[in-house]
């Protein structure tokens, strides 16, 4: 949160950037539609919950 000194950016920014990594890098994402996009994100979202 703004201006308490605590919060949770560098837990969001290493698990968005692991996610960059993992699922982004070396892809082509010009055929895949906004759907498919959201439902990828979503599969990387619950297996990263459940590892």
């Amino acid at each position: 949160m703004p201006g308490t000194g605590t919060g949770c950016l560098p837990a969001c920014e290493g698990f968005f950037g692991r996610m960059k990594n993992e699922i982004f890098y070396g892809e082509k994402w010009d055929k895949i539609s906004v759907e498919e996009f959201i439902s990828i994100i979503n599969q990387y979202m619950q297996w990263y919950r459940d590892k």
